[in-house]
């Protein structure tokens, strides 16, 4: 009795020990794509995902590269960053080091450690012909 006891709440305790990024980011984040002019065909690493204003969720854990292209109009390009949250740090409070080690690692591996930046995704775009008018 006193094993299956100790066991159940070694168990209790790992499944308290949560990836807090995970739990409360999730894996993907949702950004806002939007242009001046607006109109503008955006494109994630070469994959277009429509016209802005436009939000689209990506993968928390990889950067990506953004185009904005627009007739009439000089291309943009914006390299969207990942980097890591401070929401890894939440990882610390249940137990130290062992929280630090359970979830940090679930947070990094399933992408709840980072953050996207910019968000939201802007540019201006270069349009000449519009400025003749």
């Amino acid at each position: 009795m006193k094993r299956w006891l100790s066991g159940l709440l070694c168990a209790a305790l790992c499944l308290q020990e949560c990836a807090y990024g995970t739990l409360i980011h999730g894996t993907k984040q949702e950004l806002i794509f939007n242009s001046k002019p607006e109109g503008a065909r955006v494109s994630i690493n070469g994959s277009e995902i429509g016209r802005t204003p436009l939000t689209w969720q990506l993968p928390r854990k990889n950067g990506a590269l953004v185009e904005f292209e627009k007739e009439g109009c000089e291309k943009k390009q914006i390299m969207i960053q990942s980097s890591t949250s401070a929401i890894v740090f939440a990882n610390l409070l249940p137990f130290l080091l062992w929280g630090l080690v359970v979830g940090g690692i679930i947070d990094m591996m399933s992408g709840g450690a980072y953050k996207l930046e910019p968000d939201p995704v802007y540019t201006s775009l270069a349009c000449p012909d519009e400025q003749k008018h």
